[in-house]
C-alpha cells in the first residue's frame, strides 16, 4: 500500500483530537470568494499537497487551517475548493475524515482522492502547505487589486473616493497586524507590555488611544495646548504629565491665527529659557496646520494625509466642534467621527490623538458635589465621547482667582502621575497663567495660592472625594490632602463630622504597641476584631 493512502483497517469513527498549540496571533479570515484575476496553475500542486495532508493527518493539518482563517475561497480550483470544504465539515462534527466519506459528500469522484494521496508530498508537512496556499491566494488577492487600481484611474469618481475605494479593498488582505487578531486571555496573560506603546504617564496615553482636553472657552486651552506641545517634544513634564520620550506633535487646529500662535509661542518659549538647541528639537517635532472649513468624511481624508506625512506620535485637534461636522449631542454623528473615523487612522500609524473639547454653557451650572465619574462627562455633547476616550482632562477655573485653574484628572487619574504634598497619587494639580501683562505662560501654583481660592464652594463631598474606595486613611493625612485640595482644617473637621452622622464615614481605631491607637478614617466600617482564645 502507498504511503500515501489511508489506513483502510484503521476503526471507523471520530479521530481522536489532540491538543494542538494554536499561533498566538492568527491571520486574517479573507472572503470566501475566489479571485477573479487570472488562474494559476502553478498553485494546483500546492493545493494537492494541502488535502492530501488533510486526509492523512487531519488532527493535525485542519486546526491549524482553522486557525489561520483559510476558507474554501483559498483554493483556485473548483473541486479542490469543494473537496476542502467537505473535510472541513466533515472534522468540525467530529466525523471520520476518510476519502469515501468525504467524496460522497462533495461528489467529487473517489479517482481524484487517489490522485491526490500517490501525489509526492509529505502528509507532516501540512501547516507548511497551508501557510503556501493562503500566501498564494493573497497574491492572487493583490492581482485582483492591480485590476481594481487600473480602473479606478480610468473612471470618473473623485480621486479621494478612488483612493478610499483602493484602501478598503488593501485592507481584506493585508499582513496579521492590522486584520482580525483571536486570542486567548491566557495568551494576554503570558504577554509582556510593551514600553514603546506608552506615550504619557504611567500608561495614561497610549498609541491608539484618545484622550480629551475639556475646559470653558477662554480659559487657555491652546496656550496649555502649545505649551505641552513644546515640553513634550522635548521630552520633559509638562503639567506635571510625563512623556515617555521626545515626541512628534502635529495639531490641526482652526482657532489660533498667525498673531495668536506667535503669542503664545513667544511667551512660552520666553518663560521655559529654552536653548538654541531646544528651539531646533522642537522646530522638527512640531506641526501645527490650520483648517477652518473641512468637517466630516472631508476632514478625516486630511487627517490621513497629514498623519501619512508627519508619522506622529501624537495628533491633537483643536477643537473637536470645528471638525465634527454635526451635531456634538447626537451619538451617530460622535460614533462615525471617533469610532469609524479616527480609530482606524491611529491604528494604521500607531499614534495617539487629544481632542481639545469645550464644556456646555458653564452658567448656573453647580459642581460642588460632581464626583470622578461626573467630570468625566464635563464636556458638551453625547456620552459616546467620554466613553471612546481612554483619557479626560479637565480645566476649572478657579472662583475667586481669574488666573488660577485646577486640572482634573477626570479618568485613569491613578495612571497620570500627580502626587499630592504627602506623595500620594491625586487626581487634581493647580496651574496659573503667568503674572506679567501680555504674556501667554503656564506654571505650578503655590500652596498658598491653593488654599486661598477655591472653583467652587468645597461641601463634604470634596473631602470625601479624598478618602480611598476600599482601604482607610490616616486622619492627619486626610486633613493633609484636604488642605491641598482647598479645605481648610477647621472645615475638613466639620465635614468629617457631618460625614461620619450620615455614615458616609466610619472612624477607626487601630492599635499600636505602646501608644494611643490611631485614628484613621474609611467609607466602611472597621471590621469587629477577633478575641483569640
Amino acid at each position: 500500500m502507498s504511503e500515501k493512502s489511508l489506513d483502510w483497517n484503521s476503526p471507523v469513527g471520530p479521530h481522536a483530537k489532540p491538543a494542538i498549540p494554536m499561533p498566538k496571533e492568527m491571520l486574517p479570515i479573507l472572503p470566501d470568494t475566489g479571485p477573479i484575476c487570472p488562474y494559476n496553475p502553478n498553485h494546483d500542486d500546492m493545493e494537492k499537497a494541502l488535502l492530501a495532508a488533510m486526509l492523512c493527518q487531519p488532527d493535525i493539518t485542519i486546526p491549524y487551517c482553522q486557525s489561520i482563517g483559510l476558507r474554501g475561497g483559498a483554493f483556485q480550483d473548483l473541486m479542490h475548493r469543494k473537496i476542502y470544504k467537505a473535510t472541513l465539515n466533515q472534522f468540525v462534527f467530529n466525523k471520520h475524515v476518510d476519502p469515501l466519506l468525504v467524496s460522497e459528500i462533495s461528489g467529487i469522484p473517489l479517482s481524484v482522492f487517489n490522485e491526490l494521496l500517490s501525489i509526492e508530498s509529505e502528509p507532516t508537512h501540512g501547516i507548511h502547505y497551508a501557510d503556501i496556499v493562503h500566501n498564494q491566494y493573497t497574491k492572487r488577492k493583490l492581482g485582483e487589486l492591480a485590476i481594481t487600481i487600473q480602473d479606478e484611474s480610468k473612471n470618473g469618481k473623485d480621486v479621494f473616493d478612488s483612493l478610499s475605494n483602493i484602501q478598503k479593498r488593501l485592507d481584506k488582505i493585508k499582513p496579521v497586524n492590522t486584520q482580525l487578531i483571536i486570542r486567548s486571555l491566557t495568551d494576554f496573560a503570558d504577554l509582556d507590555i510593551d514600553p514603546a506603546k506608552t506615550l504619557l504617564g504611567n500608561r495614561f496615553l497610549c498609541r491608539e488611544g484618545g484622550m480629551l482636553f475639556v475646559g470653558p472657552s477662554g480659559v487657555g486651552k491652546s496656550s496649555a495646548s502649545v505649551q505641552q506641545d513644546i515640553l513634550w517634544s522635548l521630552g520633559q513634564p509638562a503639567f506635571g504629565i510625563s512623556p515617555a520620550k521626545p515626541l512628534r506633535i502635529v495639531t490641526i487646529q482652526a482657532e489660533n491665527d498667525d498673531g495668536d500662535l506667535t503669542e503664545m509661542t513667544q511667551g512660552i518659549m520666553g518663560g521655559l529659557d529654552l536653548s538654541a538647541e531646544d528651539r531646533e528639537q522642537v522646530r522638527k517635532n512640531t506641526f501645527y496646520i490650520l483648517e477652518k472649513s473641512k468637517t466630516g468624511p472631508a476632514f478625516m481624508r486630511l487627517v490621513e494625509s497629514v498623519l501619512r506625512r508627519t508619522k506622529p506620535d501624537i495628533l491633537r485637534l483643536d477643537p473637536l466642534q470645528s471638525y465634527v461636522g454635526g451635531d456634538t449631542s447626537d451619538p451617530e454623528v460622535m460614533s462615525l467621527f471617533v469610532h469609524t473615523g479616527l480609530n482606524p487612522l491611529l491604528q494604521e500609524y500607531q499614534c495617539a490623538v487629544i481632542v481639545n473639547h469645550h464644556t456646555p454653557k458653564t452658567n448656573n451650572r453647580d459642581t460642588s458635589k460632581y464626583k470622578s465619574s461626573d467630570w468625566q462627562y464635563a464636556g458638551a455633547g453625547s456620552a459616546v465621547l467620554t466613553n471612546w476616550a481612554r483619557a479626560v482632562i479637565i480645566v476649572d477655573p478657579c472662583k475667586d482667582n481669574i488666573s488660577l485653574f485646577r486640572f482634573i484628572a477626570a479618568k485613569r487619574a491613578y495612571r497620570i502621575g500627580w502626587k499630592d504634598q504627602n506623595e500620594q497619587g491625586t487626581m487634581f494639580q493647580y496651574f496659573k497663567h503667568a503674572r506679567e501683562y501680555g504674556v501667554i505662560f503656564w506654571a505650578d501654583a503655590s500652596p498658598d495660592e491653593v488654599t486661598l481660592s477655591a472653583s467652587a464652594p468645597v461641601t463634604k463631598f470634596d473631602l470625601l472625594e479624598l478618602v480611598p474606595e476600599k482601604d482607610p486613611i490616616p486622619k492627619e493625612e486626610l486633613i493633609a490632602k484636604a488642605k491641598i485640595a482647598g479645605i481648610g482644617r477647621n472645615k475638613a473637621w466639620q465635614f468629617v463630622n457631618m460625614l461620619c452622622a450620615d455614615k458616609d464615614l466610619y472612624i477607626w481605631k487601630v492599635p499600636r504597641p505602646g501608644m494611643a491607637a490611631r485614628v484613621d478614617l474609611a467609607r466602611v466600617a472597621q471590621p469587629e476584631l477577633k478575641l483569640e482564645v
